[in-house]
């Protein structure tokens, strides 16, 4: 049924490519002579202009029509990689410490890599990685294959590489994803001082890249209901004040959000948008704290699509996917801060500081070093090279042990880890994952400007959601107080975040002192 959808819509596209064609005839003075003369055109303007920002770029009808007809053949090539990853690839046997062999399934895999002995959690991502490794040439294809679609697309529509044509579709410059990647790059002391903090915190004497995403606030799991779930975010978004609460509860209230999990059900969460209608909203609520988490997460994307939607006009409703994840990571910052102010004990309140850090260190950190490596595998090809398994499994391990300290000492990264590339799916969307990086070190600024600032923020704010797509994103950004031009919102994101560090080695020698007594 995909594949038929995806049919339809190539076909639809090609169809419609004579429009695109016909406004750019007109040129910009008969546009406007066209507004003039018929009012009812007037609410379309936004989508009038964004054709024709990209005159130069967009071709006849007969390639446009060309290039939306081979659309499937192409992502066929990322659909190849992930059905032979997660469906044909044979999970790998592997043998314990205690000489035990098993299968590493999904559920089996998860398991060992959170055991507390060091040698199984070793045993069980060696053996993971080594397993994809077998099939690296194949992989490392479809990946050149993938990005060599990405230079033609470019190529055809008149960019001079793939991230300018990528940030086109934005109105962004290049060189903002560059700074933040530098700025990143540049200040990983932050993130090292984490990963100190968390082996002492584990006992461990070295810590290796497969101990890091072990939990280091231990305690009794929590269990919540969707009540107490539905309190929690109606809480924590409180700041944000009497509009986004009410059109919050009315989410609740009227059934928007499909809860549970149940047969033939995706797994997940996600938000849809559908202008002239309110979002929905998937859920696989099963009562963990992450799933507290997802709540609020596509919650974010919920209102921020409805609050567009119903002030502006249909044409420049629909947020920028810029800035897709920026309202999903605020309100999951928002939940978590909350938890944290009002945690009566001191393992809650480290717990849920332990789990804030690691999404924010995650998204921040291990997104940018993704960011950095799609930008590598596009340069490579765009100069006239290949992606082999070679060249792919040298650069990603140099870039995993620059971000992680393996040569300060700080995190111990083996060989086998160079061939984690095969499991990252965003590169094969053209500087996706970037995206993340961009929401968590926007919103984690946001969120503090909200948090500190009172109501004059959270108007600012909200302004911010209901601007959708009305002007170009880095503006709308720049109005609610971040400007991505320069390295300045990212410094201050990562100060926050250090900040924070320091508040968890607080709560973590408080804990220490309380186990004590």
């Amino acid at each position: 049924m995909l594949g038929e959808a995806n049919r339809f819509y190539a076909d639809m596209t090609a169809r419609l490519a004579f429009v695109d064609a016909g406004i750019l005839r007109m040129g910009r003075a008969g546009v406007e002579e066209r507004l003039k003369a018929e009012p009812r055109l007037v609410p379309y303007r936004a989508l009038f202009e964004e054709t024709i920002r990209k005159s130069d770029h967009v071709r006849s009808e007969e390639v446009e029509q060309a290039m939306a007809m081979v659309e499937p053949v192409t992502s066929a090539l990322s659909a190849a990689s992930s059905i032979l990853l997660y469906s044909d690839l044979p999970g790998p046997e592997a043998t314990l410490p205690d000489g035990r062999r098993v299968v590493l399934d999904n559920a089996e895999e998860r398991r060992l890599r959170r055991s507390e002995d060091a040698a199984e959690r070793r045993t069980a991502a060696e053996a993971s990685a080594q397993n994809r490794k077998r099939y690296e040439n194949t992989f490392a294809a479809l990946l050149d294959g993938a990005v060599n679609r990405d230079l033609v697309e470019a190529r055809v529509r008149r960019h001079p590489d793939v991230l300018t044509a990528e940030l086109f579709r934005y109105n962004v410059d290049p060189a903002v994803y560059r700074n933040l990647v530098r700025t990143v790059r540049d200040n990983l002391g932050p993130f090292h001082r984490l990963l100190r903090l968390r082996k002492g915190m584990l006992g461990l004497q070295e810590m290796r890249y497969h101990d890091v995403f072990l939990t280091v606030a231990s305690g009794p799991r929590q269990r919540i209901s969707f009540d107490e779930a539905r309190r929690l975010v109606l809480e924590a978004t409180a700041p944000l004040g009497a509009e986004y609460a009410a059109l919050l509860r009315r989410a609740f209230e009227e059934r928007w959000l499909d809860v549970y999990p149940h047969k033939d059900k995706n797994p997940g969460g996600f938000s849809s948008f559908t202008r002239g209608a309110h979002s929905y909203v998937l859920l696989n609520f099963g009562g963990s704290v992450f799933d507290t988490r997802t709540l609020a997460h596509e919650l974010g994307h919920a209102l921020n699509y409805c609050l567009a939607d119903t002030s502006q006009p249909f044409a420049s409703s629909e947020p920028s996917w810029f800035l897709s994840e920026v309202p999903s990571n605020f309100n999951e910052i928002l939940l978590m801060e909350h938890q944290r102010a009002v945690a009566g004990d001191d393992r809650v309140r480290l717990k849920v500081l332990s789990d804030l850090l690691d999404m924010l260190y995650f998204n921040i950190y291990h997104v940018t070093l993704w960011a950095e490596f799609d930008l590598a595998i596009h340069e490579r090809v765009e100069q006239g090279g290949t992606l082999t398994p070679e060249w792919l499994n040298e650069r990603y391990l140099e870039l995993v042990r620059h971000y992680y300290g393996h040569d300060l000492g700080i995190t111990v990264v083996d060989d086998w880890v160079q061939s984690e590339w095969i499991e990252v799916s965003h590169f094969h969307r053209r500087y996706a994952a970037y995206l993340y990086a961009v929401g968590a070190v926007t919103s984690l600024s946001l969120a503090d400007s909200v948090l500190k600032g009172g109501e004059l923020e959270a108007k600012r704010y909200l302004e911010f959601l209901k601007a959708g797509g009305s002007r170009p994103p880095l503006d709308l950004l720049r109005d609610a107080g971040v400007d991505l031009a320069g390295p300045g919102p990212v410094k201050r994101a990562l100060e926050v975040f250090d900040g924070m560090i320091g508040d968890m080695e607080k709560a973590a020698a408080q804990a220490v002192k309380g186990e004590g007594h």
